[in-house]
């Protein structure tokens, strides 16, 4: 079994700070297959953004656009 630990140093707990630091980890890592977070402010805010933006990577209109 392999295990990896992956920090990313946010600015402070906002909505955008949480999603700056998840772009940053998808650029790195590439996309998630899941994703798990407590209840937190900052994550459930950031709720509506994650799954539009899952519906689109999901959608033939991405590979339209990246084609």
């Amino acid at each position: 079994v392999t295990k990896a630990v992956h920090i990313e140093l946010a600015s402070d707990l906002s909505s955008s700070a949480f999603l700056n630091c998840f772009k940053r980890f998808q650029a790195r890592r590439g996309n998630c297959e899941v994703l798990y977070s407590d209840q937190g402010t900052n994550f459930v805010s950031s709720k509506a953004y994650l799954n539009e933006l899952h519906t689109f990577l999901k959608s033939e209109d991405y590979y339209k656009d990246f084609s």
